[in-house]
């Protein structure tokens, strides 16, 4: 079953713009049940969600106000790319991104060899409007500090295997302050 997916990379502010509940993990973590998004069969899963309070506001991800869109970080230039390209929820636009399917940062993961599992920030969506992950604090700090060319060569198959290059230029969008690297699942 294919998942579409938004990769994008946003600071905390934006994040907390576009998002009703953005939050920092907890310090411990706890075992809980949760839905495979591909298999949508119940799973237990270690997590390290905290309770969110009330939202911030109720403003939809598709909602067309005054965010400028910019062009995806990368687009494939054919007739299923725009496709992908369509699936952007509109306030995604405005951050860098790239519509895609079937991407997790669970897989980066795995071709890394990193065992982190807990996300830099957690992200809530309104309810029906998919899911955010935002990359674990192992992913991103690899991504942040080490060149591709130093990863291909420490593991050679994540060069075909996962499009990391668009991770590493996600995050390097803009240097100026720290973007988070996320990943919106349609609902």
């Amino acid at each position: 079953m294919a998942v579409y997916t938004t990769l994008f990379s946003a600071t905390l502010d934006e994040l907390e713009e576009r998002f009703p509940s953005v939050a920092a993990p907890l310090s411990v973590s706890r075992l809980v049940s949760r839905t495979n998004p591909f298999t949508k069969l119940p799973t237990p899963v270690e997590v390290w969600e905290p309770e969110f309070g009330l939202p911030r506001h109720q403003v939809s991800l598709f909602s067309q106000d005054n965010m400028l869109p910019l062009r995806p970080v990368y687009s494939q230039d054919d007739e299923y790319g725009r496709y992908l390209a369509s699936l952007v929820p509109l306030r995604l636009r405005s951050l860098p991104h790239i519509g895609t399917k079937n991407v997790t940062f669970l897989e980066a993961e795995e071709f890394l060899g990193l065992e982190e599992t807990k996300p830099e920030k957690f992200v809530r969506c309104l309810p029906g409007e998919g899911s955010v992950d935002v990359a674990s604090v192992g992913l991103a700090d690899v991504l942040r500090r080490t060149e591709l060319e130093s990863i291909f060569e420490r593991f050679p198959h994540a060069r075909e295997g996962f499009p990391l290059v668009w991770l590493k230029n996600l995050l390097a969008a803009s240097a100026k302050t720290q973007r988070y690297l996320c990943a919106w699942y349609r609902a």
